[in-house]
């Protein structure tokens, strides 16, 4: 049979089903309720978190609205089409449903290594799934005349039912359980009287104290930060929880955005407001003693300046309290609404660095503290952007003895940079740390802990048209990543962006090792990552409990303690 005959019968049969100049169409939302029906099925399949009902709801309606004008704008396309012909409309269908199909098979041969052919295959396959909507949409229309409409309803019904039932059963196969904490570290009694002292307003004197209370502006810091001085535990809690005599009691320095005079929040004046944060912070260590402990913890704060309280508190406490922690307000926002001051906050935090680095430098060498330096999240991001592209020789030349970062943010690439170095470690959770320890463990420069689950550490905007590396064909996963979980186009970027947004949330007093919650964990990286090596998996157990029960503490007492503009 010859290329023409076979066009000729196509043609026929095209005429057989819709009818050549035929006006029947599918109705004009068949196509996008089709493809929002699939999109939004296919969110309740496995994602990195169990979906609660209120974020499952969130999944839904912004798939199937995405869905629906993606598919709603390729009938547009062909109706514009159709306004030259009804077979013109027909005809443009077939182009993009061709088309499409052409694009998919493109990435299946050659998009495993290029982002950009896997973009144009997600297109594609989409394009194709409405264009062939509208299509048997059509010849139900036609060989229906009479019931066409509510018959072209079975489309969506039929299509969003399958994928339904497919993530209805993925989901049952990977059980909450698969996604929930197993953490196998040690243990102590819930009713162990750690942290017990009462919570009571405090002054200037009493957050930094050694700093001149003048200089203090309480009223101007932000909520995170009154928080940060406000837990820091005390020699005496230090004693009682590690079961030896602290050396000190611990010193912790704060510097808010606010504080600086209000001209140099304008964008012009911004090399002045990093260099006024930088030394405000150095003025304040200087005053309080800092330079004279034996650590100090510079700790990059997340977009709203928060710091993980279970992380300074654990430095603190098995350095016995003899250690100064300083940290500046990064910003006033969520990080996705501060990433264009992301700039300014690795700025401010190079800076400090190079500062602190100065001023050890002029010390006698047995006097010298040694400097670490921690970062979760946006924190994590801005600290090591300033060592970006030069490696992990540039920390140890910045005079860091050892630095921690806790779920590094996909778009920071020094994790990245630094993987096949030697003096960088790579764990995936508490349990790994332990393993690692031990009289054999190696004294790494750069430690990452990063959950393989991680949405925050694993979000990337190309996830909505290209299959994610943690998502690979070959289905190996990484940890509490369900090896039932599909990738869909368009669905699993989504569902990760909801994921990372419910990654924010945590409730006081549960930790959990999932997700972007790392507060079981800290202690128990830090503890090899900052070199103590006399400290015990029962004290890193009670430091932890520590910090469970002084986070429960500040959650019911904050509305009480904190200033009326703070709250």
């Amino acid at each position: 049979m010859t290329i023409a005959s076979l066009a000729s019968s196509a043609a026929q049969t095209t005429r057989t089903l819709i009818g050549s100049g035929s006006s029947a169409k599918a109705a004009f939302w068949i196509p996008g309720l089709t493809i929002g029906a699939v999109a939004a099925a296919a969110t309740v399949g496995p994602s990195l978190f169990p979906h609660d009902p209120k974020f499952q709801a969130a999944a839904i309606g912004g798939a199937g609205l995405v869905g629906f004008a993606v598919g709603s704008s390729i009938e547009g396309i062909a109706r514009g089409a159709g306004r030259i012909s009804p077979g013109a409309r027909m005809g443009a269908l077939g182009v993009l449903a061709g088309a499409g199909l052409v694009a998919w098979g493109a990435t299946r041969m050659f998009g495993d290594k290029n982002s950009n052919i896997q973009g144009l295959g997600t297109a594609g396959v989409v394009t194709a799934a409405a264009a062939g909507a509208s299509i048997a949409a059509t010849i139900i229309a036609r060989k229906m005349p009479a019931h066409g409409t509510l018959a072209q309803l079975a489309l969506p019904l039929i299509a969003g039912g399958g994928v339904l039932g497919m993530a209805i059963h993925d989901r049952a196969k990977t059980g909450d359980d698969y996604l929930l904490p197993d953490v196998k570290l040690p243990e102590v009694d819930k009713g162990t009287p750690l942290a017990t002292r009462e919570l009571s307003k405090f002054t200037a004197a009493q957050a930094m104290p050694g700093v001149d209370a003048s200089t203090v502006q309480l009223d101007k810091l932000p909520p995170n930060g009154l928080r940060f001085m406000l837990e820091r535990p005390t020699a005496d809690e230090i004693t009682e929880t590690m079961g030896t005599p602290a050396k000190a009691e611990p010193l912790r320095l704060y510097v808010g955005l606010d504080e600086a005079p209000a001209e140099l929040a304008l964008p012009e004046n911004e090399p002045k407001l990093i260099d006024w944060m930088t030394d405000r912070a150095m003025e304040r260590m200087e005053a309080s003693g800092a330079f004279d402990r034996s650590r100090i913890l510079v700790a990059a704060t997340t977009s709203t300046g928060f710091i993980d309280p279970l992380a300074p508190v654990s430095n603190e406490m098995m350095s016995l309290g003899d250690v100064a922690t300083v940290g500046m307000q990064a910003g006033h926002k969520k990080a996705a609404f501060e990433l264009d001051n992301l700039d300014r906050a690795t700025a401010m935090h190079e800076l400090l660095l190079t500062k602190i680095h100065d001023r050890i430098a002029g010390m006698p060498e047995g006097e010298r503290p040694k400097v670490d330096v921690y970062g979760e999240s946006f924190g994590a991001w801005t600290s090591q952007d300033a060592f970006k592209g030069k490696g992990v020789d540039a920390m140890t030349a910045a005079g860091i003895d050892h630095a921690m970062y806790v779920g590094t943010p996909k778009d920071s690439t020094f994790r990245q940079e630094v993987g096949s170095d030697p003096r960088a470690l790579h764990v995936r959770s508490g349990v790994q740390a332990q393993e690692l320890g031990g009289p054999e463990a190696t004294d790494p420069t750069v430690t990452f802990l990063t959950h393989d689950a991680d949405p925050v550490a694993n979000f990337d905007v190309a996830d909505l048209w290209r299959r994610p590396d943690w998502l690979p064909t070959d289905g190996e996963r990484g940890e509490k990543i369900s090896p039932h979980q599909k990738w869909w186009p368009g669905v699993t970027g989504l569902q990760l962006g909801i994921d990372q947004w419910r990654a924010q949330f945590f409730t006081p007093g549960v930790l959990e090792a999932i997700g972007h919650d790392y507060r079981p964990e800290v202690g128990f990286v830090m503890r090899d990552a900052y070199g103590y090596d006399n400290v015990t998996d029962q004290q890193v157990a009670r430091i932890r409990e520590y910090g469970r029960q002084a986070e429960v503490r500040w959650t019911d007492a904050k509305d009480k303690l904190l200033p009326p503009v703070a709250k």
